[in-house]
């Protein structure tokens, strides 16, 4: 079902969609040349719907289009922004970032964030300097200014859980450090293996076990830290989640580079836009058809589709491997042996998947439910409907969206005819 809103609340509509869809192709083609590319067998039109998705995403400037040697100077540059001492100073005692940061695809704003514990209210940037407003009601433009120390924490935290993530911090930019240092190690090295011991021994040494598996129940928790970026408010982890997600990534670059790989079958069709993030400068299959372009946007794609489908061995071992390593680790703790054990979990998932039906913006969510962009933002951030983060993007899943509004109109109305029927 298809939901809207309305001054009433939720209507339910009939949805189908349809994959490919041709509409994509009519604001390129004529309408004789789009009807004739989808009078195929299903496996012609499967090729067609993912030469679509992928040419979608590898032009959103959300792909991390970058060879294992940019892997490795997007890393040093984080590193470089970490070196700076009031920066560190701000990061722990806040969460936040005290200095501006170009975030990319590979590193999106839950790497430079720190477990902020409480949401300001706003974000203004003078000069490289991002300073906060804190007040007493975030979600209100009319609410009264506060210091930090005054201003609400985090909702789904508790008094408890934020004095310990506070006073974690430092561990957490320590390790961060050491870690991103081995990882760009590894990358220039070309040494898978010592690339993930360095990260294992940084972790060693920052945290005790107690403390990662505390941290991965926070990253796991309904919560979340999706409010986390006052700029981009849907981090998709925390911090350690975060960091082990980029081992990964990196180490999967060096034995399958999937990315590199595509990069290369794409040759000069990739271009470094304004913000550095590399892409291809259009996001429609449809419009390359017939073109020079068509033959390179192809090669494109198929090899992304060869290389995904070797990804998902990849990051099975790789979470295996990881929480292996925090197992046997634990088994030498006595002091933890009865405690629950959030397991790390990788939040890979193959392209052609997460944009089976194309990732839409908060806009073109809003434009189909009739309301404002601000509406979405704020129901994301609250949790009522599903949102993805892809670098510092935001994108949503039409059918995700669709779901979580149809079970909201059911409940919804379940609680009415439970009102009714007490009343």
């Amino acid at each position: 079902m298809n939901p809207s809103w309305s001054e009433g609340g939720i209507i339910l509509h009939p949805h189908i969609v349809f994959s490919p869809y041709i509409g994509f192709a009519l604001r390129h083609l004529e309408p004789e040349e789009a009807l004739s590319l989808f009078e195929q067998d299903d496996e012609g039109l499967e090729t067609l719907r993912k030469r679509q998705v992928y040419t979608d995403y590898l032009g959103s400037g959300d792909a991390p289009l970058y060879t294992v040697k940019g892997c490795a100077a997007e890393i040093d540059r984080l590193l470089k922004h970490h070196d700076d001492e009031g920066e560190r100073e701000h990061l722990v005692g806040t969460g936040l970032p005290g200095k501006t940061f170009r975030t990319s695809a590979l590193l999106g704003p839950q790497m430079v964030e720190l477990y902020p514990t409480r949401l300001p209210a706003g974000v203004e940037v003078e000069g490289g300097e991002r300073l906060y407003a804190w007040s007493l009601d975030p979600w209100s433009e009319d609410a009264q200014p506060c210091s930090y120390e005054e201003s609400p924490l985090r909702p789904g935290l508790d008094e408890g859980e934020a004095e310990r993530l506070e006073s974690l911090r430092g561990k957490v930019l320590n390790l961060r450090i050491a870690a991103l240092t081995a990882i760009a190690r590894g990358l220039r090295g070309t040494d898978p293996k010592a690339m993930w011991r360095g990260v294992r021994d940084a972790i060693q040494e920052a945290l005790s076990v107690d403390d990662v598996y505390f941290l991965l129940g926070v990253d796991g928790s309904p919560s979340g830290f999706g409010l986390a970026h006052p700029e981009s408010p849907l981090s998709a982890d925390g911090a350690l989640s975060a960091l082990l997600g980029l081992a990964g990534y990196c180490e999967k670059e060096l034995k399958l580079g999937t990315m590199a790989k595509t990069r290369e079958a794409l040759g000069g069709l990739v271009r470094e836009e304004k913000r550095g993030r590399p892409r291809i400068p259009f996001n429609s299959y449809y419009e390359v058809l017939g073109t020079p372009k068509e033959e390179r946007v192809e090669a494109g794609c198929d090899r992304l589709w060869k290389l995904e489908e070797r990804e998902r061995g990849f990051w099975s071992k790789y979470e295996q491997r990881v929480n292996r390593t925090l197992a046997e680790a634990s088994a030498m703790r006595v002091s933890i042996a009865n405690m629950v054990r959030p397991e790390y979990a990788s939040h890979y998932s193959p392209v052609m998947e997460t944009h089976k039906e194309g990732l839409l913006t908060a806009e073109q969510v809003a434009q189909r439910l009739g309301v404002h962009p601000k509406t979405i933002y704020l129901k994301a951030r609250t949790g009522d409907i599903p949102s993805r983060r892809i670098g510092d993007a935001v994108r949503f899943v039409w059918s995700e969206v669709d779901e979580a509004l149809r079970a909201q109109a059911e409940r919804n109305v379940e609680r009415r005819s439970k009102d009714r029927g007490q009343g």
